[in-house]
Order: C-alpha cells, then structure tokens, then sequence
C-alpha cells in the first residue's frame, strides 16, 4: 500500500506535513488535474484544495463534497486535513476522514449553564497545534534547551507586562483593545492588530460581529471618539509582522502560526484573543493558545466558556493563584468580557515589572514547564489519528 499527498503550488500550508512529522515515505500529487488512479492506496489531501480555485475565499460547503467527489472513488481511503474551520463537524463519509478541530456542544438538563462537548472527538484533529510544534525555531530545535533558555532569564526583569496579538478585528479582540487604551495599560503590553483604520459603519459591524451573521449586540457602546481612539493606532504591528501584503489596507502578518519567542521572552503574560469568543454550540481551540502554551506564558483567555475546563481536561494547568478565572464559567458574552477586563486591570495595573517576574518564576514557573511539557505529549498522542486511519485501526 502507498501513501499520496496532494501538494499544489498556491496552497499556503502543506496537509502533508503531518506524514513528514510521522516520518512516513509518500508520492507527492502536484497537479489535481492529474490524480491517479490507486483503489488500494490512501490519498491525504486538503479540502481547500478543491475549492474555486481562488486563494482567497473558500467555501467548505463546496471544498468537502467536491474533494469527496474527485477522490473517493479512487482511492481506499482519503484523509482531508485542514488548518481551518471544517463547516462541520470531523467525521467519516463513506471511506473519506474528514478531520477537523471543530467540537459540538450540546446543554444538559436544558441549560447552557451545564454545556458539554459531545463526544465527537474521534476525527478530531487540530492541524495548527501541530504546525505550531513542529515547524522549529531558533529557540527550540532540542524541546529541552526553551525551559533552560527561561530558567537562565530569572535574573533579567523583562519589559513589557503581556503579548496581546490579534489579526483580523473581530468584536473582542477589538473590544480588549479599546479597553486596554481607556484603561491606560496598552503602552505596558505588546500589542498588536492588522487592520486600516475603518469608518464608522465598518468599525460597528466588526464591533458587533454582523459580518457572520449571527450576532447583532456589542460588548460596548461605541462613539466617534472611541472609534477615533483606535483608528489612530490602525495598524498596530509588531515587528515580525512587518511582512504586510495584498490591497491596501489588506494586513497580512508573516506568520500567524508560529510562536513569537522574542516577544515571549520580553513579556510575562499573554492575553489570548481566540478565534471564537461567542457561547455557540461549535467549541474550538486553535493556535492563539498554542504560543503561551509552548512560548511558557501565564494567559488569560478571551474565549468561550468553559475553554479552561477543557484545557484542564486535557491535563494543562491554569492560574487561579493570580488571576480570577470564574469567568470561564460565565455563559453571558458580555459579563464574560467584563471579567476578563477587570482581571487585566488588576493584574497589569496594581503590579510592577518587578512583581509580575516574581509571579511568574516564583508563583507560576512550575505549571508554566508541565504546560510546555504536556504540549508536546498532547500533540504526540493526537497525531497518531493518522497513523491510525493508515493502520486501519479507526
């Protein structure tokens, strides 16, 4: 039996990398004009790739049936990865695994209050944690040599209190960043957002979410001189962002994926502003956690209720000894927001560099190493999915 990997050009990221990882040989797809015929081999492939063929829009509703289509009947089984949302839930269609990092939840006794994942888990499989690991940087070719390179900063105060990075406005991320100016406490922070400046219908339908027409409320009551207040800082970017890109006013960061050490190691605290932060019934992790994990930063986590629970189901720690983290059990979008602005404020405000490096290596440094740790374990158990589906043991 063979491996395939379909491997086009335009594709920004690799679905077969992953065989790269697993260190399994494979044949290398480039064109999908010209996709053999192999009914007792696997195919791994991405459902972008049978998109519109255009790069910038995608459409799972088109990608997933059309890549079932083209390479089902020819192969013994297709595994579709994907670095984004599936637009539905992982499972398996006839001989293709459609894996994704989407879980659904559903509320016991009628409550949004009990929300659960379903056990839905058995495709799941979450690209971008593994991207994040497995692509090495400077600081991490051996894992062992990061938690030394953290131990041998103890003495070295860093500079700047917490990382918030965010990309696309949406209403939380643009929420955090109006609070961390009204608040006085963005200039204590790496910041970051890579949009223009927005007139004022533009910044209220990112405010409010509108755009994905689910949402149609606000965290915040939004003026012309709150709005004013952050198109003057439009594009907030850092320096490894610096490679922007498209139409003007199109902001693209160089890596979205990768973990920003330099930053990490110059700040203490990492604010995550998760891809989702609304109580919906698809729970998602994604990358954005991945860097505090691996980069050993302390967070605090906008995202949806529960996300810490689920973390801490996985065997991760959190950092109830400094940060008031009932707000992962509030099910309200916006009180949820509240908290986690008054969590910022007194963190950020009531200590100084001095007290948050002693937070962080005297309070917070031993979960911070079993996080790094456990990353790397959880990442090895959920790669073997793969294996699994080529060993026909799922």
């Amino acid at each position: 039996m063979k491996i395939f990997a379909i491997d086009v050009k335009w594709q920004d990221y690799k679905p077969s990398n992953v065989l790269d990882w697993l260190g399994i040989d494979y044949t290398s797809i480039k064109s999908l004009k010209s996709i053999p015929n192999r009914p007792n081999d696997i195919c791994l492939a991405s459902q972008k790739q049978f998109g519109d063929g255009t790069i910038e829009r995608f459409d799972w509703n088109e990608e997933i049936p059309n890549a079932i289509e083209k390479l089902s009947s020819k192969f013994k089984k297709v595994i579709l990865i994907n670095d984004d949302y599936t637009g539905q839930w992982p499972k398996k269609v006839g001989n293709t695994y459609v894996l994704g990092l989407e879980l659904k939840t559903f509320d016991r006794e009628g409550s949004s209050k009990f929300r659960q994942l379903q056990n839905n888990d058995k495709y799941y499989f979450n690209y971008v944690y593994h991207r994040s690991f497995y692509e090495k940087s400077k600081y991490v070719d051996n894992p062992s040599d990061y938690p030394k390179l953290i131990q041998s900063m103890k003495d070295t105060i860093r500079e700047k209190a917490y990382l918030n990075m965010n990309k696309y406005p949406k209403s939380h991320r643009l929420g955090i960043i109006i609070k961390l100016l009204e608040n006085d406490i963005f200039d204590l922070g790496y910041n970051s957002m890579l949009c223009a400046p927005m007139d004022y219908k533009d910044f209220q339908k990112r405010i409010t979410d509108i755009d994905t027409g689910s949402y149609n409320y606000s965290f915040l009551d939004i003026d012309k001189k709150t709005m004013d207040m952050v198109n003057e800082r439009l594009p907030i970017i850092l320096q490894d962002e610096e490679k922007i890109g498209g139409s003007p006013g199109n902001y693209t960061g160089a890596d979205t994926v990768g973990i920003p050490y330099d930053y990490m190691l110059n700040s203490y605290f990492t604010l995550v502003t998760e891809s989702h932060n609304r109580e919906v019934d698809t729970f998602l992790t994604t990358e954005k956690l991945t860097k505090p994990l691996l980069g050993m930063h302390p967070f605090i986590l906008l995202g949806q209720p529960y996300t810490l629970k689920y973390l801490k189901d996985k065997g991760f720690e959190t950092f109830s000894e400094v940060i008031d983290e009932s707000y992962d059990n509030e099910v309200d979008d916006t009180i949820r927001f509240s908290k986690i602005v008054n969590e910022c404020n007194n963190l950020f405000k009531n200590n100084t560099q001095k007290d948050l490096h002693n937070l962080y290596y005297d309070v917070l440094y031993d979960k911070l190493e079993h996080n790094y740790y456990t990353y790397i374990k959880v990442v090895e158990k959920e790669l073997q999915i793969i294996k699994d589906i080529i060993d026909d043991k799922i």
